[in-house]
C-alpha cells in the first residue's frame, strides 16, 4: 500500500506539474515504510531521492522528522562515512494503522479507528 501510494504521487506529479504538490515528509515516510517492509536498509541520499525534492530540502525534513522521534539514524559500520535512516518504532506503529485505514476507505468500508 505504501508503495502504491508513493507511486500514485509520483503519477501525480509526471501529469499535473513536477513540484506543485509537495509533501517531501509524507514522501519520505511512504518510502521508509515500503523499503522496511521490502526487507531493505535506506542510506540517507536514498531517503532524500525517495522525498522528490532538493537534497538540502530533504535533509532538513530528516532533521526535522528525527527531532519529532519519527525517524532514526544510524551509522553504517562499513563506510563510517554513511549512515542509514528507519523508522522509529512509534512512526512505524503509527503508518501501519494509516495505511489498514487508507485501505479500508478504499475497499468502501467504514475504516478502522
Amino acid at each position: 500500500m505504501a508503495r502504491a501510494l508513493h507511486r500514485e504521487r509520483r503519477l501525480r506529479d509526471d501529469i499535473l506539474s513536477e513540484g506543485l504538490f509537495g509533501e517531501p515528509a509524507w514522501d519520505i515516510l511512504l518510502d521508509l515504510f515500503a523499503c522496511e517492509e521490502e526487507g531493505r536498509t535506506v542510506r540517507i541520499s536514498s531517503a532524500c531521492i525517495g522525498a522528490a525534492v532538493p537534497a538540502s530540502t530533504a535533509l532538513r525534513y530528516l532533521s526535522e522528522m528525527e527531532r519529532r522521534g519519527l525517524i532514526e539514524r544510524a551509522r553504517d559500520e562499513i563506510d563510517r562515512r554513511g549512515q542509514y535512516v528507519r523508522l522509529s518504532k512509534e512512526a512505524r506503529e503509527h503508518m501501519v494503522r494509516l495505511l489498514e485505514r487508507i485501505l479500508a476507505t478504499r475497499e468502501g468500508g467504514t475504516p478502522v479507528p
